[in-house]
């Protein structure tokens, strides 16, 4: 990962936690880190540590930018990548109901 999105997504992060929960500034917000999120997954291994961080950070920030829809993909994208690794695995597929019951 570059140092430029590593310190981005601390950033969006942060600004985006300072929000009220739901309010169209955090949705706006949270979007951007999943931006970021994704920036970082498409860079590292999905088994990698870093990597899978970044894909359960990327499903996370859609969800709390209410984006149910776009989680859903991600998840099921991610969780296709890392099906072997089972903790991996089992966290995406959580991420992928909880998005689900948004719909």
């Amino acid at each position: 990962m570059t140092p430029d999105l590593n310190l981005q997504v601390t950033e969006a992060i942060l600004a985006a936690e300072t929000l009220p929960p739901g309010s169209p500034e955090a949705k706006v917000a949270f979007c951007r880190v999943s931006e970021i999120e994704e920036a970082i997954a498409r860079q590292k291994a999905a088994t990698s540590l870093e990597g899978f961080v970044a894909r359960l950070g990327a499903v996370t920030a859609a969800l709390s930018a209410g984006e149910p829809k776009r989680a859903l993909e991600l998840a099921t994208r991610y969780e296709r990548e890392v099906r072997h690794v089972r903790w991996g695995s089992q966290k995406l597929r959580e991420l992928m109901q909880e998005a689900a019951e948004l719909l």
